[in-house]
């Protein structure tokens, strides 16, 4: 037996030789897919170093804020009436005439009507409206338009009561942080 022939013989199939056009299409197949895994990993990089950024400029920035408390303790500017010997008011000093209102005597038509003009989205937001941010301050100039910023009804809180007014990029971000503080803090109504 051991003098015997195999009955079957070894022949190469015609459908297992790989043409050379084939091997070059694998090639930049795989050339391909290994360009697609560096640009993706490339995106997830720059994105984790923005999240990294973003998380240590919060990290830095968050023992200079201000305490939120003191919207309980707002002092405006009011002005000052003046009486004569009869007890009439006979002249107001003022820089900016202001008078106090409660929430609940103000008209929900004036509510929607600063509302509509200054905040459209302010019960959809959470202090920082980024998409508007974005719009003002990358898209507008790269359109040639003038840049328009993106503030919220709280990120003008957050500035008028608890910030100063110089333009940096320091207190940009301090006044983003403390209008998020903000909205988490307080109702909306």
């Amino acid at each position: 037996m051991a003098d015997q022939e195999p009955q079957w013989e070894w022949k190469e199939f015609p459908d297992k030789k790989i043409s050379p056009d084939l091997r070059r299409s694998r090639r930049s197949t795989r050339r391909t897919r290994h360009l697609w895994k560096f640009v993706l990993w490339g995106f997830v990089g720059i994105i984790g170093a923005f999240v990294a950024a973003v998380g240590i400029t919060v990290w830095g920035y968050r023992k200079d804020l201000p305490s939120i408390e003191r919207v309980y303790n707002i002092k405006p500017r009011l002005s000052t009436r003046l009486f004569d010997r009869n007890d009439q008011p006979f002249y107001d000093f003022f820089i900016e005439r202001r008078v106090l209102t409660p929430f609940e005597k103000i008209s929900p038509y004036m509510i929607k009507t600063l509302l509509a003009s200054e905040d459209r989205d302010f019960y959809k937001h959470w202090g920082v409206e980024w998409t508007a941010i974005v719009r003002g301050a990358i898209l507008r100039p790269l359109s040639g338009r003038r840049p328009q910023g993106g503030s919220t009804i709280t990120l003008q809180l957050a500035r008028l009561l608890f910030l100063t007014q110089e333009r940096t990029i320091a207190r940009k971000v301090k006044e983003w942080m403390t209008a998020v503080r903000l909205e988490r803090r307080y109702a909306k109504n």
